[in-house]
């Protein structure tokens, strides 16, 4: 196969500390910008680069703490394409050893990881995994075809009304996010509330962590017998949604104003 020819390329090393990830998903957001992807898919490629990360930071036990990353734009024909390597030097796993979990015994289920490589072929046009004893390489690529800035910090709002409880989420919902978002749930069902819309309208990212603490929510709110809604979310968010299975167990809206109709009634 010829060598596709690299009109731009970045190298970029994360020591394997918190939040690290999202230096990594800034710099895949200015290459996806390059190709012209629109804001969908440049959030697909933010969202698969941050659980690329994760994975190595969690499962890794790389042993230099650091987790490799090559950004490089690609020549292909008339069109480009953003080839993006994660690399560890860590124990790596066997050859088709991974099996995703699935979705009906994740949400009751003791550990509610496993889910970033099933979520990174899902966003990715092309996903390539290899590993042994030196450690793991995933090889992603999305193809030609805007950039909206990210929040790094997530900012909670809450609307108490007669009988429902908005809670709006601005900013990126890693595991901090996901436990200042089920903080302020399970503040209101404290206070009797047993009908929450969740708004994601500010939220462009989330990983598989911050899902895990929606997922213990929607779990509680199943306890009480409660209902529970989420608008606003970005169709990648949707996927992931659905990929997890939390949408089997709330409701998804496209806007507040259906979801406080429909949750309501």
């Amino acid at each position: 196969m010829p060598t596709q020819p690299v009109l731009l390329e970045i190298m970029l090393s994360l020591v394997m500390e918190p939040r690290m990830e999202l230096s990594a998903s800034k710099v895949a957001a200015a290459m996806a910008g390059i190709l012209r992807l629109s804001a969908d898919k440049i959030d697909e490629v933010r969202f698969a680069v941050v659980e690329a990360c994760i994975n190595a930071f969690e499962h890794s036990h790389a042993r230099d703490q650091k987790v490799h990353l090559r950004f490089a734009v690609l020549e292909k024909g008339e069109h480009k394409a953003l080839k993006i390597t994660v690399r560890d030097f860590g124990v790596g796993f066997l050859s088709g050893g991974f099996q995703g979990p699935r979705p009906a015994g994740n949400l009751r289920g003791a550990r509610r990881r496993g889910w970033g490589l099933k979520l990174i072929k899902s966003l990715m046009d092309e996903v390539e995994i290899s590993s042994d004893a030196s450690g793991t390489s995933i090889i992603m690529q999305k193809y030609e075809e805007e950039n909206h800035p990210m929040t790094d910090s997530l900012n909670i709002k809450v609307d108490r009304r007669d009988e429902i409880a908005v809670i709006y989420a601005e900013g990126y919902i890693d595991n901090q996010g996901g436990e200042a978002v089920a903080s302020a749930a399970y503040g209101l069902i404290d206070e009797g509330f047993k009908t929450l819309l969740i708004n994601l309208a500010g939220t462009k990212l989330i990983n598989t962590i911050g899902i895990s603490a929606l997922i213990e929510v929607t779990e509680k709110m199943i306890e009480i017998e409660g209902r529970l809604g989420f608008c606003n979310l970005t169709p990648t968010i949707e996927k992931a949604f659905h990929t997890m299975g939390l949408a089997q167990y709330s409701q998804l809206f496209p806007d507040e104003a259906s979801a406080i109709s429909a949750l309501a009634a």
